[in-house]
């Protein structure tokens, strides 16, 4: 048995769609007796609306960049929270100011304090309950909370603030526009890693296209698609077309 897990945005969803042929792949991979799952930024809630939307098939999820896992019927095998008393600082920063929102994760379910009208978020079409600044900073039991800037550098410039003044208590992940901030100790690679020994699987196979993804490709080899960024494609074991090609390469 072989295990295979793929980022969403970007990898497995791509152009706001996912191609029939990789759903295809999947199907054929776990019709051969292979297990297929999910490895995101986006909270239970966000990824069961495209799972559903899609009707992708799915053996596990790892989800707020490795905070929280769920096995095949959405059971929650693990979460790490972040600190409660980190919250207030971090959503009061001076940088924080400039994001369009703040996405706040809690059990799956997404909370959303708009600061910006720019913010995109009420047009993608997931629920959400909406917060004030008041409310957002005294929510607690939250696994992620995610930030979206108008530019690259200012993305840049919070990642770093995060990694450099809340260093060993909380962790940034940068996605293009977005940061996803989660509890130190959680990261792509560390959630497969801890689902693969829960669960007794072999080292996964791993595809993805982002500056969050690179965690698991280190881990364990990974790969990534053809619309990555230069950065990540050189750190990567090898480069496919999409997520179906890979399943396919494995399957012979």
């Amino acid at each position: 048995m072989l295990v295979a897990a793929s980022d969403y945005d970007g990898t497995l969803c791509r152009d706001r769609r996912v191609a029939a042929s990789d759903l295809q792949a999947i199907d054929d991979w776990r019709a051969a007796g292979h297990l297929f799952g999910i490895v995101t930024g986006r909270d239970l809630g966000m990824i069961d609306a495209e799972i559903t939307k899609w009707r992708i098939p799915c053996d596990f999820l790892v989800c707020c960049c490795g905070a929280t896992m769920y096995d095949d019927n959405f059971r929650e095998l693990r979460r790490i929270d972040m600190d409660d008393a980190l919250i207030p600082k971090l959503l009061s920063h001076p940088l924080a100011a400039a994001s369009f929102h703040f996405e706040l994760s809690r059990h799956g379910q997404t909370f959303l304090h708009i600061q910006n009208a720019a913010s995109r978020f009420p047009q993608l079409g997931v629920p959400f309950t909406p917060l004030t600044r008041a409310e957002a900073m005294a929510l607690t039991g939250l696994q992620l909370i995610s930030f979206t800037f108008a530019d690259a550098a200012e993305c840049k410039t919070f990642t770093d603030m995060v990694m450099m003044e809340f260093s060993g208590r909380l962790r940034s992940h940068q996605n293009g526009v977005n940061v996803d901030v989660t509890d130190w100790t959680a990261d792509k690679g560390e959630g497969l890693v801890a689902l693969c020994a829960l669960r007794g699987w072999p080292a996964p196979l791993v595809i993805g296209d982002s500056e969050n993804d690179l965690p698991m490709l280190a881990r364990f080899g990974g790969f990534t698609v053809e619309t990555a960024p230069e950065a990540v494609r050189a750190r990567a074991r090898a480069v496919y077309a999409d997520v179906g090609t890979m399943l396919r390469r494995w399957l012979r």
